[in-house]
């Protein structure tokens, strides 16, 4: 034990002196307001201080902290001394970020609240993407966090793809995201041209992030995330307290602030956007407050509503999303008993209404309690209508070709009366060829998994296209885009894939034998789904591990599994992941005999050589909800075949499925998702519909 403190005794050395060398010397000022953020403070530090960029400068500013945030920074001030605390009176958060900004060495500067934590790459990525373009700042992904869980990226829309040295005129989608901590900014910019921080107002960086946008002459937006932000389970950040007037009020004050500094800085075309912003974006989420509100509240957010949409152009108008503009209109018009009535369905049906198309527009079915509220606000923007297009395998079926699986579909258009046609294509951007595609469409109710949309059905949204490997040529350079257009009820969109089924083998694609040579396919912000020649072989990705799952099936109420391992060894549970993250394990019901069905030609209880196939059964009234994970004492992987489908979606009780509701199932249904995760971890997703 000695001998090993002895050994370590150097790296600890090491790491002490880069870490004084990387303090002396930042390239990166990291800003952290503290204020009686204990339960959280430790883990920022970690992820912030555990960066792969070790040149830090970390500010933490305790703002008067009355709880255990002051020692927890002076500990590990005392073994970091990249870690700098500044201590004040209470003066709120953005006085706090002031202060150690005016103080910030590195050449560039970025900003962390001490309840959230940065990815371990983040700031590396990010000052790379800025020596690469030259920027005045760059834009990460903030993915929302709650319990331990992802609740995906905020702000979507402005990060669907890579946008490098852009400006506001170009890209006026960027001011969705204004929130002060997903970017790094070049110090020098941040002090000559962003506006410093109001004190005592919530929403303190929505100007500064404005006037960053509009004076910027070029940005990046990354679709990268760079910073989780966390939804506290305590509910007391300042994005919690939006039933407080004293909170509307304050946005209000801000909003009018960031109107006054685009008016005078900005051109129509990017003021109308950013009332956009302001209708789709910033004030929805006070409607449900205003539900439960006394008349002060209610008159308050009804009033700047209809200043809003005086502001609002028709365009500005039909862009603002449409479950948005019908609820923000309500408002303004001071029928809380029809907004709750629209908010009702919105929680028990989702946000994206069922849909008709007329005249080529895609339009919200009226709801009968409804009908005199006019026309425009049943109409869907482009944006709830675009293209939603997703990889599910990319394999070889046959040799010297490629099939690239997926879902392709018009966002909110049901395809149960009309399917929706697609096109494919190729396109490398280098050449400006153009390779078209035969598209062969097909059903399969997993579309409606990806989607998880309770009012249109995309069954029939599945497609693969074959790609002859002799059309890509030998190039490694040429890179190929996979470009996709569909059509329905006279109704087209077109666009390329930036997004893998969930569950799916898309989020493991790994490069393809073709001949004497691979593809490689690969999902990139700025691309999207493309391939990429080599004219070396680096494997197909369909080597077994020791235990593999073959088939998953429902029948006679029993979730049935086909396995395969060696030596016989079967799992012994599904393994259920409950809200308090306990495991509880559910054994199989039905494991003798060992061997209950033939499987294929293999008699029960013969081992084929070199395998042994098993069915395990499961009985669904003994299964919980929620994910299940197999759980086996071999490492397990999915069979090609299998594979190459998933997610797979079964559903006991529908007759299609081929599997009558059993007695137990007889109130509802059961529907079985077979995923994989990104780790690789094979799921079982269970959810039961229940009938009245």
């Amino acid at each position: 034990m000695a001998a090993e403190g002895v050994r370590a005794a150097p790296g600890k050395v090491r790491r002490a002196v880069r870490r004084r060398l990387a303090a002396s010397n930042p390239v990166l000022t990291v800003v952290i307001p503290v204020y009686n953020v204990a339960a959280y403070l430790p883990e920022c530090l970690d992820s912030v201080l555990g960066q792969t960029l070790s040149e830090l400068e970390v500010i933490a500013v305790d703002d008067g902290s009355t709880d255990s945030s002051p020692e927890i920074l002076r500990d590990r001030a005392r073994r970091d001394p990249r870690l700098r605390v500044i201590t004040q009176a209470n003066s709120g958060q953005g006085i706090a970020r002031n202060v150690a900004a005016a103080q910030a060495r590195g050449e560039f500067l970025t900003f962390c609240d001490a309840d959230d934590t940065v990815p371990p790459r983040a700031y590396a990525h990010m000052i790379g993407v800025l020596r690469e373009t030259g920027s005045d700042f760059v834009v990460g992904a903030a993915r929302r966090v709650a319990a331990g869980k992802n609740l995906g990226v905020a702000f979507r829309d402005a990060h669907l793809v890579d946008r490098l040295g852009t400006t506001i005129e170009e890209t006026p989608v960027a001011m969705q995201d204004i929130i002060a901590c997903n970017r790094v900014v070049r110090t020098a910019f941040w002090v000559d041209r962003v506006p410093a921080y109001r004190g005592h107002i919530a929403y303190e960086d929505h100007v500064p992030g404005l006037a960053a946008y509009v004076r910027a002459e070029r940005f990046d937006l990354l679709t990268n995330v760079t910073y989780n932000w966390r939804v506290r389970e305590d509910n007391t950040s300042t994005g919690q307290q939006k039933a407080n007037l004293e909170n509307l009020l304050d946005r209000i004050a801000v909003k009018e602030e960031a109107s006054e500094l685009l008016l005078a800085e900005a051109p129509p075309a990017v003021y109308a956007a950013w009332v956009g912003r302001c209708l789709s974006v910033d004030f929805p989420p006070f409607l449900a407050h205003g539900l439960v509100g006394n008349d002060m509240y209610r008159n308050v957010l009804s009033a700047t509503y209809r200043t809003f949409l005086d502001r609002a152009s028709t365009e500005t108008w039909l862009a603002v999303p449409q479950v948005n503009r019908l609820r923000g209109w309500l408002c303004a018009q001071g029928r809380w008993s029809d907004l709750a009535a629209v908010d009702e369905r919105i929680e028990t049906r989702g946000r994206l209404p069922r849909t008709e198309v007329r005249d080529g527009l895609v339009l919200a079915v009226r709801e009968p309690s409804l009908a005199d509220v006019p026309d425009e606000l049943w109409q869907m923007s482009e944006q709830e209508t675009g293209l939603i297009a997703a990889v599910r395998s990319v394999h070889s079926p046959a040799p010297g070709t490629v099939r690239i699986s997926g879902f392709a579909a018009i966002r909110a258009l049901d395809c149960s009366h009309e399917d929706p046609q697609t096109q494919a294509w190729l396109h490398d951007p280098s050449t400006g060829r153009t390779v078209p595609l035969s598209v062969e469409q097909y059903a399969d109710p997993a579309a409606n998994v990806w989607t998880s949309h309770l009012n249109a059905s995309y069954d029939h949204a599945a497609f693969h296209v074959d790609v002859p490997a002799s059309e890509l040529g030998s190039n490694p350079d040429a890179t190929w885009v996979l470009h996709l257009k569909a059509s329905q009820q006279g109704v087209v969109r077109e666009g390329t894939v930036h997004a893998a089924v969930e569950g799916s083998a898309g989020h493991h694609l790994r490069p393809v034998e073709v001949g004497s040579g691979s593809v490689t396919p690969a999902l990139s912000g700025g691309l999207g789904l493309h391939l990429t020649v080599s004219p070396d072989n680096a494997g197909s990705g369909d080597e077994l591990a020791d235990a593999v799952l073959r088939d998953v099936e429902l029948t006679d109420g029993t979730l049935v599994l086909t396995m395969e391992s060696p030596d016989g060894r079967r799992p012994a549970a599904l393994r259920h992941e409950t809200t308090d993250l306990e495991p509880t394990y559910v054994e199989p019901a039905h494991l003798e005999p060992a061997y209950a069905e033939p499987v294929g030609d293999v008699e029960p209880g013969h081992v084929e050589p070199g395998g042994d196939v098993t069915r395990i059964g499961f009985g669904l009234a003994d299964l919980p909800d929620g994910d299940l994970l197999l759980g086996t004492p071999d490492s397990l992987t999915v069979a090609p075949d299998l594979w190459r489908r998933l997610p797979v979606a079964l559903t006991s009780g529908d007759p299609a499925s081929g599997d009558p509701a059993s007695d137990d199932l007889a109130s509802g249904d059961l529907s079985v998702a077979v995923l994989v995760r990104r780790t690789r971890q094979l799921v079982l997703r269970l959810s039961r519909t229940v009938h009245s």
